[in-house]
């Protein structure tokens, strides 16, 4: 009878999460991650068809949690959207900026940069449409962009903000 371990999931992605940081992308292995949670190997890609799938899940589900938060405070008008944004695109950079330097990770993952660049701004448009609407919602692409370059670059909130509040309508 197979033994049931529950939220192997969840643990498969934490330990992933934890030797990326400890040792790399290179360092990071479907063998060890299985080895660290007592399973075989063939169970974690039951679950994860490969390494890149394994680091994408625990990315997406930390990128879902930020967008979360970002709805919770947009109730709060365009300041209060924008600087949620802001602070949860600063958050997430940082947590990740190990990885995303890792030379590994840059070869193997440049070509899905630009597709999820896309996907990320189209989500966060869509949360400054309400504010900044246009017919083609371009506004709001457009700012979303620049949220992501300059919250990722560390500008402030309130530089970028002073520019922003350039482009909110009138009223």
């Amino acid at each position: 009878m197979p033994k049931i371990l529950k939220n192997l999931r969840s643990r498969l992605m934490e330990e992933a999460r934890a030797q990326m940081e400890q040792k790399g992308y290179a360092g990071t292995t479907i063998r060890s991650v299985a080895a660290a949670c007592g399973v075989a190997a063939g169970t974690v890609y039951n679950y994860f068809p490969s390494k890149e799938v394994l680091i994408s899940s625990y990315l997406k589900e930390d990128w879902i949690g930020c967008l979360a938060s970002i709805r919770a405070d947009a109730a709060g008008g365009a300041e209060a959207c924008l600087r949620a944004i802001h602070r949860e695109l600063m958050s997430f950079s940082r947590k990740y900026r190990g990885l995303l330097a890792d030379e590994d990770v840059v070869r193997i993952l440049a070509s899905e940069f630009w597709p999820r660049h896309l996907h990320q701004r189209e989500q966060i448009a869509a949360l400054l449409e309400p504010f900044f609407p246009s017919e083609d919602g371009f506004t709001a692409r457009f700012i979303a962009s620049s949220l992501i370059t300059w919250s990722i670059a560390e500008v402030p909130f309130d530089r970028i903000y002073s520019e922003v509040k350039k482009l909110l309508p009138a009223g």
